[in-house]
């Protein structure tokens, strides 16, 4: 199914209020085509890794249908079976209607090919109800929100910052950015991915619609389109390593804060349209890919 040096991955979060679970589901081939599935396991207070044989992994992308191993993923919710010597997760989780994008996120780029790194929403937001024990802590979910990604390609971005929240007023409401060197043959240029679902209403800066990014310094993104401004500030919160991908092979670390506190606004002109400050999101911010190599 898959060649040498690819990867795919999906990020499923789940949120209440005393904390965050999310999963990554996966698969990675690197330069000599050695194929592994996988499952991360985070929280705001660990992080834990499952890998598989290849051959237990497989996805239907187009319906989000995913297995790795004993645990099962799709539209209508998961159900979770690890058990390792280092930790073991079990649960069973129900997911309310996805709130799909009305276009996939990339735009026209979903289109070109080659791309170092193609990003998809499956679902902006959607409620999440059930149980899962992880080594012997409950996380349990009643009408929570949940949240939906997916990555693919042969590396994420050398430089990047993404973030993302949602279960404002209610569990669709969401907001997810993301800013990133990208690589277009000998050319390098700095994109940007913005999406806001708040109220029923989906608002979407980009740079195929024109956005620049106007800062991305320490642990900020600011995103400008036209007369709109997006600005999203990282407040408080620990970072926990992750495995990511380079060269398609799972060999990098980055940091990502799963639950930490993010104050967001959006403006048009002078006038703040959206302002709240969130103390569940999630940040990742990674300023040199390569040199942050895995060495477990």
């Amino acid at each position: 199914m898959y060649g040498r040096r690819y990867f795919e991955g999906w990020y499923i979060k789940h949120q209440n209020a005393d904390g965050t679970l999310a999963l990554i589901p996966g698969v990675s081939a690197d330069a000599r085509g050695r194929r592994t599935a996988f499952v991360q396991v985070i929280t705001h207070r660990g992080v834990y890794q499952a890998d598989y044989p290849y051959e237990s992994f497989s996805a239907d992308r187009r319906h989000f249908r995913l297995r790795v191993g004993d645990c099962l993923f799709g539209p209508a919710g998961a159900r979770i079976d690890i058990d390792r010597p280092d930790f073991r997760c079990r649960g069973e989780l129900a997911y309310g209607p996805f709130t799909p994008l009305r276009y996939d996120i990339m735009g026209p780029f979903c289109a070109v090919p080659f791309m170092e790194c193609r990003h998809g929403v499956v679902s902006m937001g959607h409620t999440v109800d059930g149980e899962v024990e992880l080594d012997g802590e409950r996380y349990l979910f009643e009408r929570d929100a949940g949240y939906i990604e997916t990555d693919r390609g042969r590396s994420f971005p050398q430089s990047y910052a993404w973030v993302q929240c949602n279960g404002f007023a209610g569990p669709r409401d969401s907001v997810m950015a993301a800013v990133a060197t990208i690589p277009m043959g000998p050319v390098r240029f700095t994109g940007c991915l913005c999406a806001l679902t708040l109220g029923g209403r989906e608002t979407r800066l980009a740079s195929y619609l024109g956005a620049r990014v106007q800062k991305t310094r320490e642990d900020c993104i600011r995103i400008r389109q036209g007369n709109l401004l997006f600005e999203a500030q990282r407040l408080a919160g620990q970072t926990q390593p992750l495995r990511a991908p380079l060269g398609g092979a799972m060999s990098c670390v980055i940091h990502e804060a799963a639950r930490c506190t993010v104050r967001l606004r959006l403006l048009r002109g002078e006038r703040v349209l959206w302002e709240n400050t969130c103390d569940s999101a999630a940040f990742e911010r990674v300023d040199s890919l390569t040199a942050s190599r895995y060495n477990g």
